[in-house]
């Protein structure tokens, strides 16, 4: 049985499998071969600042509530439901 159509992989597999494997390596060494340099401030240009109705002149109202803020949740197992009507 050695007329060439086996039941093994066809080139084209090694083709996707080299391909995949070179993909991986280059997103694994991604931080050695495209390193993030410093970026010029001077072509950024200022943010752009909107109005709003705060005195400090930011983009928005002051929030006294914060996100990571803990709040407390106390279990009450015996306490039940009210009936459905």
């Amino acid at each position: 049985m050695s007329n060439g159509s086996g039941g093994g992989p066809k080139a084209g597999f090694y083709i996707v499998l080299f391909l995949v494997a070179v993909g991986l390596a280059v997103y694994g060494l991604r931080g050695y071969l495209f390193p993030k340099g410093k970026t010029d401030t001077a072509a950024q240009g200022e943010p752009i600042r909107l109005p709003s109705g705060g005195d400090d002149g930011g983009t928005e109202a002051a929030d006294s509530s914060v996100v990571t803020t803990v709040k407390e949740y106390t279990f009450v197992p015996n306490e039940k439901l009210p009936a459905v009507k």
